[in-house]
């Protein structure tokens, strides 16, 4: 028995990442295997080239079938090598992506196993924006909900308390500068309708000023 990848038409079109479309096709011509369970799996092989090494297998995608004739095509879902980096093989850590086929004939005789490396397109990265000003210097994403959600329950009511302070003072500072503003200049509460040097001067723009200084 003998299994290959190949890509179905979904790899051409457009924005499709490089290993979409992808399946394996697995020839299994021998008539005494027909009936017997079948595993098709993924998987992801780290080996370290170290005598204390920890090498691992994970299995990424399985699929478990009865043979039922001699050629079977199981699809491989886009998203199982969407978030897995390349395969690459360095001085001291080998990673590797491989198909494998396990028959459970063991009745007749040890089951029986075929392995094959994933092709070299399916484990390609997909396109990244050649927008170079964005690659350097990528646009900030701030979200205030986000960044409170993130911090302990305290925190989060020390800052909501702030928060409420704040804009009480603001508003209640803004009143001020309003009523000062159309207000005799002997009605004034805070602002005066003239600075140091006896020239006139808005009382709202110096509430605003405070209002700045309030919210930094």
């Amino acid at each position: 028995m003998i299994f290959f990848f190949s890509f179905n038409q979904e790899k051409g079109e457009a924005r499709q990442p490089p290993h979409a479309g992808l399946r394996a096709k697995l020839i299994i011509p021998d008539p005494e295997l027909i009936g017997k369970i079948t595993t098709f799996t993924i998987k992801r092989h780290v080996g370290v080239k170290d005598s204390r090494s920890v090498n691992d297998t994970e299995e990424m995608f399985k699929h478990k079938f009865t043979v039922r004739g001699g050629k079977v095509t199981v699809p491989i879902p886009h998203h199982i090598l969407e978030d897995h980096p390349l395969q690459y093989d360095v001085e001291q850590i080998e990673v590797q992506y491989f198909g494998e086929l396990v028959i459970n004939d063991k009745l007749i005789r040890k089951d029986t196993s075929v392995q094959n490396e994933l092709p070299v397109e399916a484990l390609k990265k997909s396109a990244v924006n050649n927008n170079t000003d964005e690659l350097i210097e990528p646009k900030d994403i701030f979200s205030f909900s986000k960044n409170l959600m993130a911090i302990p329950s305290h925190n989060k009511i020390a800052t909501l308390g702030l928060l409420i302070v704040g804009l009480v003072v603001i508003v209640v500072n803004m009143l001020i500068g309003v009523h000062d503003e159309f207000s005799p200049r002997y009605a004034t509460y805070i602002y005066a309708q003239v600075d140091s040097d006896g020239d006139s001067s808005s009382p709202i723009a110096k509430a605003l000023s405070g209002c700045g200084a309030v919210t930094f």
